[in-house]
């Protein structure tokens, strides 16, 4: 591409950013990053505003208190934080066995969507129901929809298998002609997200992957499903700590909104009702809806922060709606292309009134809307707690064993000192950033690749995923990346 941005798009991202002392003061005080910190989306529950909007709702909400001191003693547990580590670098194992367990886990979950209705569209015809998937691997959601509306039509776009992305599980394109599939990464789309044509500098970090594209453009549907999960090495653009999760939610939320139709239905994965970033999320959304649903599945992530928000009736055509995106669309330049090198800026931070004055208005609200949420997260929780986070079928201090790929003696599993094994799960963080961080080592890439086996207390028959504790062995440079990379699935 050329070698810089157009004046007027360069002026706009510059303009509390004429040097590099005013940009960070434009920024406000971010919290230094603490020891042990991996990765910037922990630190950010430490940001002045995610801690004053904690503080307020502890105030204000029985619940939240009550899962705010059980989150505080899931960090001071040393299984928790040995399970919740194996279950990161599971997440980014993309093997047979994991995809598929991932698959079912989505198929539980879309399952439970489909029955509290956030598949439905107000006063949508069923036989003409069009829906927009963004993230559609490995396709449960999609194959849910098809299940529940035969005649529908679906369009979706998601990260190849060779960038990270999940396998599709369904059949598409010629093999099923009500599923098109686009296979990119939705961050890397500028004519999308910016109002004007731009040049990229060839020296940005993500010049050779933007796409000059804009896919199912003049399109609308009735149905909008973002589901996005960050994986290690996604985009390219905006590497700086942080900037990857906010590239992806406001890719979403821009392509979503610019072809969802005018009374829509538009469903999205969230973390942390009780941060600020989600907080105002949800009122903008509440403004432009007729109604805001958030709901937590009960058959998979109980433990973790993380939520759908189902809103219905979108009126996106309003100006409000114009309004919301236009500033996403300003989050996703200033993540991607802001300050004066032109690879990206963090947010600006939200001074305390703006704390406050969202607090008053919409904190009651939110407290209204988040409070199942809240409960099965809670109550999850305090089980594993009361278990100390110990899976059936594995002792403590014990080593597990499974057959190695060649089907020749046994690879043993590695469980640290005075800690459980542990398996399976997803990549987002339940409780907030971890002052510590487990030495569980992921798994060397020159060993033989592990297999599921049928574990005698598991019962008869049922696969039980296995290799997810880690031999010690040095990191490759492949390792170190994935052990560094952001495992926060996006609800920024």
């Amino acid at each position: 591409m050329a070698s810089s941005l157009e004046e007027p798009v360069a002026a706009q991202l510059q303009l509390n950013s004429n040097n590099e002392a005013s940009n960070q003061a434009a920024q406000g005080s971010q919290p230094p990053a603490a020891p042990g910190f991996v990765n910037y989306s922990r630190q950010m529950d430490f940001a002045p505003q995610n801690v004053r909007a904690k503080v307020w709702l502890r105030d204000h909400d029985d619940t939240f208190r009550q899962l705010d001191d059980l989150r505080e003693q899931g960090w001071s547990s040393p299984d928790a934080d040995e399970f919740f580590e194996k279950e990161r670098m599971a997440a980014n194992q993309k093997t047979g066995d994991t995809e598929d367990r991932y698959n079912r886990q989505f198929n539980k979950i879309s399952k439970e969507l489909r029955t509290m209705g956030a598949f439905e569209v107000l006063g949508n015809n069923p036989s003409e129901l069009s829906s927009l998937n963004l993230c559609m691997a490995p396709g449960a959601y999609t194959a849910a929809i098809l299940e529940q509306y035969p005649n529908a039509s679906v369009c979706g776009i998601t990260l190849p298998v060779e960038s990270g992305g999940h396998r599709m599980m369904i059949p598409y394109g010629s093999a099923d002609s009500r599923v098109d599939v686009e296979f990119m990464d939705i961050t890397m789309l500028p004519e999308e997200f910016l109002d004007c044509a731009v040049n990229i500098r060839a020296s940005h970090p993500g010049a050779a992957k933007f796409v000059s594209q804009s896919p199912f453009a003049g399109k609308s549907f009735g149905l909008v499903l973002c589901d996005g999960n960050l994986v290690p090495g996604q985009g390219g653009a905006g590497k700086k700590a942080g900037l990857e999760p906010v590239r992806l939610l406001t890719a979403q939320l821009v392509f979503g909104m610019n072809r969802i139709m005018s009374g829509g239905t538009f469903v999205i994965l969230l973390h942390k009702a009780d941060a600020f970033h989600t907080i105002e999320l949800l009122k903008d959304f509440c403004s432009i809806s007729e109604s805001v649903t958030l709901f937590k599945p009960k058959t998979a992530h109980q433990k973790k922060a993380s939520f759908y928000m189902v809103a219905k009736g979108v009126h996106s055509s309003g100006s409000e709606a114009h309004g919301c995106v236009a500033k996403w669309r300003a989050c996703w330049t200033r993540a991607t292309f802001g300050g004066v090198d032109q690879t990206g800026l963090q947010a600006v931070t939200p001074t305390t009134a703006d704390v406050d004055a969202l607090l008053a208005e919409f904190g009651p609200k939110l407290i209204a809307m988040s409070q199942d949420v809240w409960k099965i997260q809670a109550e999850a929780l305090k089980k594993a707690l009361d278990k100390k986070f110990k899976y059936p079928g594995t002792r403590h201090g014990m080593q597990s064993k499974a057959p190695n790929s060649s089907g020749h003696g046994s690879i043993p599993r590695y469980t640290a000192p005075g800690r459980r094994a542990a398996t399976g799960g997803s990549s987002s963080e339940p409780f907030g950033p971890r002052h510590q961080v487990s030495s569980i080592m992921p798994p060397n890439e020159n060993e033989p690749q592990r297999k599921a086996y049928n574990h005698p207390s598991k019962g008869k028959g049922k696969d039980t995923p296995v290799g997810l504790g880690w031999h010690q062995s040095p990191l490759t440079d492949k390792q170190k990346e994935i052990a560094n990379a952001s495992s926060w699935r996006p609800g920024v």
